[in-house]
């Protein structure tokens, strides 16, 4: 099936014309700036561009670029580890302006047949505040807000594009991420239990902007009004945490250059559309959308779990709901939190699963009412006990 993708968003769907059963072709159109004059380097990210946002409307990421028609992106362009792979990609369209490339690309997109059960429900992250490792590199330009707006700009993101995430806005308040930062890495549970709690999140985005610092000059233009260009460095380290267990999922970096085009003595609001429409904001916005499809893949194949918020006889209300993906007729395990001891006696969340399985009756946008199976009294069960998705044949 052709589906045709403008910037994450579908516009519509086609005729059939795969005919494997596991491939689907995607439109999508992307669009890059012209840096330096330099129209090829722009087409390749342009083709990036598109191919982004067909995989996340398609739910699947990329292994490798197999094909490419007419040469066009190399093999090596671009690499993100996937439940699926592109098997070719084809340039239908290239429209050029003074300053950017638009184009439109056809892809063929297979998915793998054995995918996890829960890559098809949104998990929910909250989204913190970054911190900024050295408030001198912020200086020039005034960024002293970036990693709030970096932050608002990843949350926007997910929230738009996103089809196996949902977004917690959890970036007003500045944290101490000095435990996260040490030698000796330890994560800090109580901060990740508060931040689960307070936005209602299944896992805790933590992230440090570690080098927001100018580079080397890269243009000198002799025309008086115009002013000098610099590289400037933009390098994120962002960490991922299950609320529940408190398990490291993933620690990892993100690095970039790009042109740094204002005046070195004007301050800029990182909230601004001139900022985010500038070379530098813009390659801000591409480690974003890197960063979103890094999450996604991370925690596609993570335990969906929730809690319990309320219980009446053998009804639960729970709360995940129909943006998290659940739907009248899933069932789930009730399993009560317990604690064990880890190394040096450090005390580690942990499960027991009991006997109790629900199945949901109603599915709300936020929440869900389930009933147990066979109608048993959940005598035994609490509030802040966790449901965990159920094996998919256990009650075929």
């Amino acid at each position: 099936m052709t589906h045709n993708v403008l910037f994450g968003l579908l516009l519509a769907t086609g005729l059939l014309i795969s005919t494997s059963v596991s491939a689907e072709w995607y439109e999508a159109v992307g669009q890059a700036e012209i840096r330096r004059g330099d129209k090829d380097n722009a087409q390749q990210r342009a083709i990036q561009d598109a191919v982004k946002h067909a995989l996340l409307f398609s739910g699947a990421t990329v292994n490798s670029i197999q094909e490419v028609s007419d040469g066009v992106l190399t093999n090596n362009a671009m690499k993100i580890m996937s439940s699926g792979s592109v098997q070719s990609i084809e340039l239908i369209n290239e429209t050029h302006t003074a300053n950017s490339v638009m184009v439109t690309i056809r892809l063929d997109i297979t998915s793998e047949q054995n995918q996890c059960t829960t890559s098809d429900f949104k998990k929910s992250i909250a989204i913190t505040q970054f911190n900024l490792s050295d408030q001198a590199q912020a200086k020039i330009g005034g960024l002293y807000y970036l990693g709030k707006d970096f932050a608002k700009k990843l949350t926007q993101n997910i929230e738009r594009d996103s089809f196996k995430l949902v977004a917690r806005p959890w970036y007003q308040k500045k944290l101490n991420l000095d435990a996260f930062r040490s030698e000796y890495f330890s994560a800090d549970d109580a901060l990740i239990e508060q931040i689960s709690a307070r936005s209602d999140s299944q896992f805790v985005l933590f992230g440090t902007l570690t080098d927001v610092s100018m580079g080397d000059k890269v243009s000198s233009d002799l025309t008086f009004w115009r002013d000098d260009v610099y590289d400037r460095y933009f390098a994120v380290e962002y960490i991922i945490f299950d609320a529940f267990t408190k398990e490291l999922i993933d620690r990892n970096q993100i690095t970039l250059s790009a042109d740094w085009t204002f005046n070195l003595k004007e301050s800029i609001n990182t909230n601004s559309s001139k900022f985010w429409h500038s070379t530098y904001g813009q390659a801000i916005e591409r480690v974003a959308s890197q960063l979103q499809i890094n999450i996604e893949e991370q925690l596609a194949c993570q335990q969906l779990e929730g809690k319990i918020l309320k219980v009446i006889d053998n009804q639960v209300v729970v709360n995940l709901g129909k943006e998290n993906g659940v739907e009248p007729g899933q069932t789930f395990i009730v399993a009560h939190r317990t604690n064990g001891k880890g190394p040096s006696s450090k005390t580690l969340p942990a499960y027991t699963v009991t006997q109790y399985k629900i199945r949901i009756e109603q599915s709300h946008q936020h929440s869900a009412i389930g009933s147990s199976i066979d109608d048993m009294l959940l005598g035994n069960v609490q509030e802040d006990d966790v449901i965990l998705l159920a094996p998919i044949n256990e009650f075929d």
